[in-house]
Order: structure tokens, then sequence, then C-alpha cells
């Protein structure tokens, strides 16, 4: 972000589980995200990306104290 103090990270993930011990349950899920850290304890983040076929998307705060 320009005049903002601050890390940005940008970020993929790939991932493929099965919960409930079935083969046929597997769960693959791909996102690519931006987290923004304006300061030390504080995060926004935004992911995008696809989980089963379908899209997903989310945004979130996080606050470390």
């Amino acid at each position: 972000m320009v005049g903002c103090d601050g890390d940005l990270y940008l970020w993929t993930r790939t991932s493929e589980y099965d919960k409930d011990d079935d083969a046929d349950a597997t769960t693959d899920i791909s996102l690519f995200g931006v987290t923004f850290k304006p300061m030390e304890n504080i995060a926004i983040k935004f992911e995008t990306g696809e989980k089963n076929g379908g899209d997903v998307m989310r945004m979130g705060l996080g606050y470390n104290f």
C-alpha cells in the first residue's frame, strides 16, 4: 500500500484431506491470499480459491495480544 508502513504477504496453499477416514470423502482446497500487517499485532487477511469445485472467498481480521 502506498504511503502506509507495514508488511504485505502474498501466499498460496493447496491441501487434500480426509477428516472422516473415508477415501470417498476427500476434500481438495486451493487458496491464494494476501495478508497485510499494518502493526505488529494486527493482520488483515483476504483469500480466494476453490474447495471441492466450488468458489471460496473469505476476509478476516486478526489480533495477537
